[in-house]
């Protein structure tokens, strides 16, 4: 069965990486669209657009246990290629 996914806005402070936002009410609002759509559906996690892991990628994987216990944490790592 196919799983869905959405981006949640985020930024990062360019002279502090410490400083950083996670749009919440974007999220919310999001999940609970997804909610209405389909109730059984779960969080099971979320994503960065890598290429690697950074060290606020803990803290954001703490605010996801507020969705699910366990949250599954993936990195893409997404690359243009020339043809």
């Amino acid at each position: 069965r196919l799983k869905k996914c959405f981006a949640v806005p985020f930024e990062e402070d360019q002279k502090n990486n410490k400083i950083w936002f996670v749009d919440h009410n974007f999220h919310e609002k999001m999940f609970a669209m997804f909610r209405k759509v389909n109730a059984s559906e779960r969080v099971v996690g979320w994503y960065s657009s890598g290429p690697k892991i950074r060290t606020n990628d803990i803290d954001i994987n703490e605010l996801f246990r507020k969705y699910c216990k366990d949250p599954v944490f993936c990195v893409i790592e997404a690359r243009t290629t020339e043809l």
